[in-house]
């Protein structure tokens, strides 16, 4: 039993000097910067077709843009691109 409550002494201190340190590295090592308050995004039509090619190339359109048909396999429906899959859809 004194052995058991030693092992268990020591992972507590552990984990309580973890927890110190990851505290004390959040408030002192990391910048403390303001959000920009000028921030303007510009959109090109090269950035809009750049954007598609990248999300058919990840396909993470492929499960959140409704299908033809409601099968998997089918094409998907390019107007509603990001609006969420259903598993069926009418047209």
């Amino acid at each position: 039993m004194k052995k058991f409550l030693r092992i268990l002494g020591i992972l507590v201190l552990v984990l309580l000097v973890v927890i110190v340190g990851a505290i004390t590295y959040i408030t002192q090592a990391l910048p403390n910067i303001d959000a920009p308050t000028d921030l303007k995004v510009e959109s090109h039509q090269a950035c809009r077709t750049r954007g598609l090619f990248v999300n058919s190339v990840s396909v993470c359109m492929d499960c959140h843009t409704a299908h033809g048909i409601g099968m998997r396999s089918q094409r998907l429906w390019w107007g509603h691109l990001g609006q969420g899959a259903r598993s069926s859809v009418a047209r």
